[in-house]
């Protein structure tokens, strides 16, 4: 995502468990018995996919070792998800002009030029 254009955590949250749940299900395995191995408790799987909590990054981390899943798949796949539904362009910049100079507007076209992505 561009930088200053973060989603809000509840919806990273949510994502993320949405995310876990579809590769669980992908991997051949349920959530009632992937996650009494990754540590924890389906409720608490339950809670994250009804957005009403949220899973630790350690929590993914012990999850995504029991059925098989490299975690940056998740996070990839999370991030571009909400990429995705927030219709995010990243602004293009142009370099400023001689004309930008005189007219004092460089300055400020060189404090964006940090928000490129």
């Amino acid at each position: 995502m561009p930088r200053g254009s973060q989603p809000e955590p509840r919806a990273y949250a949510l994502a993320s468990a949405r995310v876990l749940d579809e590769l669980i299900r992908r991997q051949g395995f349920t959530a009632q018995r992937a996650m009494p191995k990754a540590g924890f408790s389906h409720a608490s799987f339950s809670r994250a996919l009804n957005g009403t909590s949220s899973l630790r990054v350690d929590e993914v981390d012990r999850l995504c070792e029991v059925i098989g899943v490299d975690p940056m798949e998740v996070w990839t796949e999370v991030e571009r998800r909400l990429a995705e539904r927030s219709n995010v362009t990243p602004i293009k910049r142009r370099p400023p002009t001689e004309a930008d100079f005189q007219s004092g507007r460089a300055a400020a076209l060189r404090e964006d030029k940090g928000d490129d992505v």
